[in-house]
């Protein structure tokens, strides 16, 4: 099954529970949305970063 949410097309949750169906709040994140908050996570911040988006680790 397919759903749509804020207009992104996805696949549905595969488990089918009468009590408790899924619900589908928000879209996915985009590719790369969240990357500068993991990184700095991880430690990776500054210079360190700005190679990483050299390299294209992060979309620009």
């Amino acid at each position: 099954m397919i759903v749509e949410v804020d207009g992104v097309r996805g696949a549905a949750s595969p488990v089918r529970l009468s009590g408790t169906p899924a619900t589908y709040r928000r879209r996915p994140p985009a590719f790369a949305e969240h990357i500068d908050a993991i990184l700095g996570e991880i430690g990776i911040a500054g210079e360190e970063f700005e190679g990483a988006v050299a390299r294209q680790i992060r979309n620009p």
